[in-house]
């Protein structure tokens, strides 16, 4: 984002968890802006909170003109704003949590009569796109999503191209990158040489269904702290699979597909769950919109009430901030001489984190100047910022690591200590 706002064009995002892949940096271009004009990365923190509220305040109002009274949209309101997992994704702004807020406008767009006109389609076709391209977990719910709206709608399913067209576009900043760079990405991807420096997340890292246990008993278990009630949802979405209303009975079952899709990966992180969950909350919203009688609005106080009982304090407790990193760090740079052609690599018991996107910012804002996160095969010298204590570089096997060393011997230097903050200087043999 410092390098956007210094006018230099960032063309891909940051690697994602699915064998090093890395699709176009939207969310960058989405903050850059409040970056560059406050300079303080809490503006972007509340900035994300303020699309989050934007993105409310249009289902409100959406609901608002089907209904009689305001109650049930502000009931309906309140359920999805009191939500965990949405009340983190609004405090943690980033390419896993970001995409929410436009996610709502996706599904909300799909309802409109326009659905018939080509160039609108386009249009919502690289909304999804643009979705697809902060966490390409969101995949199946904008695909089913719009297929549930062709069927319902009686739309012609050539117009499908159309949506698939306005998807494809939304992937230029990468294809221009791929071209730039002869389709290293795509060569990584297909042959599994990323996936080999990545260990097991070369698949989709992280939770994992236990065998011979009931799926949705461990979806249940999993889903607790993101939403309360989650497998009521479920039965929700198979009771309206049965309705005889089309559209409710079309979206249900889309989500229902939804989940199979991501279940039948047996696993993922915490922030996976979000698109589904989203995607299930405002379908169940949506049937439970019209006719709004007294045991409609009375399952919606129901749930609202199971998130207010399970609200997640545990969020507004202090965590990891760039201040906790900033006062040894600069103190190290204080005491020492950076050297050019740097890259940087972070180790920390994020394995997500290895390109160290604060520390190159602390770097820059020093006016240090630092190599971009794909030219570690260029870079002479690598700072290591270790977080964790002292390093065995042996057992490094990261990607980043593995094409900075190239097969090379290298020479290391530690140039700081202070607790667990540990900084090598790496400088790597060329000969």
């Amino acid at each position: 984002m410092q390098r956007i706002g210094k006018g230099d064009l960032v063309l891909i995002g940051p690697q994602l968890s699915f064998v090093g892949l890395r699709l176009a940096p939207y969310h960058f271009y989405l903050f850059a802006p409040v970056l560059k004009l406050f300079n303080n990365w809490r503006a972007v923190i509340i900035a994300n909170s303020l699309l989050f509220s934007f993105s409310l305040t249009l289902l409100f109002l959406f609901l608002s003109q089907k209904s009689r009274s305001i109650l049930y949209p502000l009931l309906a309101t309140l359920w999805l704003a009191t939500s965990p997992y949405f009340i983190f994704s609004a405090r943690s702004p980033g390419n896993a949590t970001s995409y929410l807020p436009f996610l709502i406008l996706y599904l909300l767009a799909l309802h409109s009569p326009s659905l018939k006109n080509s160039l609108y389609i386009v249009i919502i076709g690289f909304l999804a796109g643009f979705i697809v391209n902060f966490h390409p977990a969101s995949l199946p719910v904008v695909f089913f999503a719009f297929l549930a709206s062709l069927l319902s709608k009686k739309v012609k399913i050539k117009k499908f191209l159309f949506w698939f067209l306005g998807f494809l576009l939304s992937f230029t900043p990468v294809l221009l990158f791929e071209i730039k760079h002869k389709f290293v990405i795509l060569k990584g991807f297909l042959t599994g040489k990323t996936a080999d420096y990545m260990g097991n997340l070369g698949l989709l890292g992280g939770i994992k269904f236990k065998n011979g246990e009931l799926i949705l008993i461990s979806l249940l278990k999993q889903t607790s702290d993101f939403l309360p009630g989650g497998l009521l949802l479920l039965l929700f979405l198979f009771l309206l699979a049965l309705n005889k209303d089309k559209k409710a009975r079309a979206f249900s079952i889309a989500s229902l597909l939804s989940w199979i899709i991501f279940l039948l990966f047996g696993r993922g992180v915490y922030h996976y769950f979000s698109p589904y969950l989203l995607f299930s909350q405002l379908i169940i919203v949506f049937a439970l919109s019209f006719p709004q009688t007294f045991l409609q609005k009375a399952i919606i106080i129901f749930l609202l009430v199971l998130n207010l009982l399970n609200f997640p304090l545990k969020y507004y407790k202090p965590a990891r901030s760039l201040t906790t990193i900033e006062k040894p760090f600069e103190k190290f740079l204080s005491q020492n001489r950076i050297p050019t052609s740097l890259n940087v690599l972070l180790i920390n018991n994020n394995p997500l984190a290895s390109l160290g996107w604060e520390y190159r910012y602390l770097l820059e804002r020093a006016s240090i100047p630092v190599m971009r996160e794909y030219e570690y095969q260029k870079s002479k010298h690598l700072l290591v910022i270790s977080e964790t204590g002292p390093i065995d570089f042996e057992k490094i096997r990261n990607f980043e690591f593995m094409a900075w060393k190239d097969n090379k011997k290298f020479r290391k230097t530690l140039l700081f200590k202070q607790g667990n903050f540990w900084y090598y200087l790496l400088e790597r043999n060329e000969k």
